[in-house]
């Protein structure tokens, strides 16, 4: 889903200003230590994930997030970072994201965008994730990282 009711009734409100959103994102690895990345409607590539929703957690929201948008069920193990995003949409809307960064393990199910929001998905070197402007850092994104979160 692209935007809750929750961000679409503060919309209403505030039109295209800034608003600051808590928002989560998914480091899924596959075997090799490659990064899932996606490229979403909003014509960026970035991880999967999205806002949290009033009433959920954190851990919750990346779940959720990544099983509307990928179709799969993942259970989040480690918290990787948390890091300031800004991005002007396409239509005007300003949003400064808090994202927090989750490790992710894929549970069940096969990778298949559902919602619509994702248009193409693939596999990057945690350099070419960076490369492309994830505002992550590189270190933390290697599927051997076992060090504390970065803030």
């Amino acid at each position: 889903m692209p935007i809750s009711d929750y961000l679409r009734e503060l919309r209403s409100h505030v039109g295209t200003g800034l608003l600051l959103v808590p928002a989560v994102t998914g480091i899924i690895h596959n075997e090799a230590g490659d990064v899932l990345m996606v490229y979403s409607t909003d014509e960026f590539w970035g991880t999967p994930g999205g806002a949290i929703d009033p009433g959920e957690t954190a851990a919750q929201a990346v779940v959720r997030e990544i099983r509307e948008e990928l179709g799969i069920e993942v259970e989040p193990t480690a918290l990787l970072a948390v890091y300031h995003l800004h991005v002007t949409y396409g239509h005007g809307d300003q949003v400064d994201y808090t994202s927090l960064a989750f490790r992710c393990r894929v549970v069940s199910g096969e990778i298949s965008p559902v919602d619509g929001e994702i248009l193409e998905w693939e596999w990057a070197a945690p350099a070419d994730v960076v490369a492309r402007g994830v505002q992550i850092p590189e270190h933390v994104l290697h599927a051997d990282y076992s060090g504390p979160p970065v803030f």
